[in-house]
């Protein structure tokens, strides 16, 4: 199981008090409630569901902001997804590999690597800050992030 508190400060190097501070954000639902999604997502979304994908989320979010998570989706989205998994940082990798998707967009590495070793689903890792180069297979790096992944569907489909 998970310890994020313990994952901040050894892997990220976050200090004690910055990760204490951070897991009373994370376990808020409000903060959840008020946060942007990724730039060009919700086209990315549209785009998928107009060339016929069957669009799922998976959120590693914890499980006391299910309701939240649900509204933000649809204020954000338009309307729910087929599936929004509220899976908690510990079920995560195993949900989505077994999820029968096509492809999968994450922005950690290590779930990226984690998903990519079952070897049931394709996942692509977002570009993002606190990712590190070389975290996973370069082939499975995107660099474009949103309209990469539209491009690859498209091959997929």
């Amino acid at each position: 199981k998970w310890n994020l508190k313990q994952l901040l400060m050894e892997e990220w190097g976050v200090s004690e008090e910055d990760a204490s501070y951070f897991m009373g954000l994370y376990s808020d639902p409000n903060f959840f409630a008020n946060l942007e999604p990724y730039p060009a997502a919700q086209m990315g979304v549209l785009l998928l569901r107009a060339m016929g994908f069957s669009v799922s989320m998976n959120t590693a979010r914890p499980l006391g902001c299910a309701e939240v998570t649900h509204e933000w989706v649809k204020r954000h989205f338009g309307r729910l997804p087929r599936r929004v998994n509220i899976l908690g940082w510990s079920g995560k990798v195993l949900a989505i590999a077994d999820s029968g998707a096509v492809l999968h967009l994450d922005d950690h590495a290590a779930t990226v690597r984690d998903i990519n070793l079952y070897k049931r689903t394709r996942a692509k890792l977002k570009p993002c800050p606190w990712n590190r180069t070389g975290e996973v297979n370069k082939e499975d790096e995107l660099r474009h992030g949103w309209l990469e992944f539209l491009a690859l569907a498209m091959r997929n489909k």
